[in-house]
């Protein structure tokens, strides 16, 4: 498994994963719904020098509880439809939760720049929603949790009476997941949580 912080890839980072997949995986690159990538068919005694290649472009094997859940739609820089920077945004929060907070189990952030969801806001641990926005407003979002996919399907409740803006995301995020290590059952998921206290 690949990370890749909010699906974003270079050309050189690109041709590395092809150079892996061949030379030590089975020429194949799997991209997954997570935004992330897999590379099948590389054998244990290849492994560590498929990993050191990887960190030669910047790029990580580690699994991360918070960033590996962290998605996000095209935003505005590239999508018309878009009313914030969903990529930029998840990136800069993703780095600044893993600064200040550990998890022992993943949770899933989900940024969407607009009504169609590409991002599907609904069924994340926690789905962002940006807002509409006058002129001269800060970009902002709607905060849903609790939702859920698969056998832990869900649709996620809105928790913000307003949308909140961008730069306050952070200590807002932080907080909710803040309250969730701290009050949770012994092993209880965010989604279990969410839903137990019913916000």
């Amino acid at each position: 498994g690949v990370a890749v912080p909010v699906g974003q890839l270079d050309s050189y980072q690109l041709m590395a994963l092809a150079r892996v997949a061949a030379m030590y995986g089975n020429n194949t690159v799997r991209l997954t719904v997570w935004q992330n990538v897999l590379l099948p068919g590389i054998q244990i005694e290849d492994l560590e020098k498929a990993k050191a290649a990887l960190l030669e472009v910047g790029l990580d094997w580690k699994q991360s509880n918070l960033k590996s859940g962290v998605i996000a739609c095209t935003g505005n820089r590239y999508c018309p439809y878009a009313k914030s920077d969903t990529k930029g945004h998840a990136l800069e929060i993703s780095k600044f939760l893993e600064e200040h907070l550990e998890t022992d189990q993943s949770v899933n952030i989900h940024f969407t720049g607009c009504a169609f969801s590409c991002a599907q806001h609904y069924v994340g641990d926690i789905g962002l929603l940006a807002a509409g926005r006058k002129a001269g407003e800060e970009e902002a979002y709607h905060v849903f949790r609790g939702g859920g996919f698969g056998t832990k399907r869900s649709i996620g409740k809105k928790v913000s009476d307003a949308p909140v803006a961008a730069p306050q995301l952070k200590p807002y995020l932080l907080a909710i997941l803040q309250e969730w290590l701290e009050k949770r059952n012994p092993g209880e998921s965010f989604q279990d949580y969410s839903q137990r206290i019913q916000y």
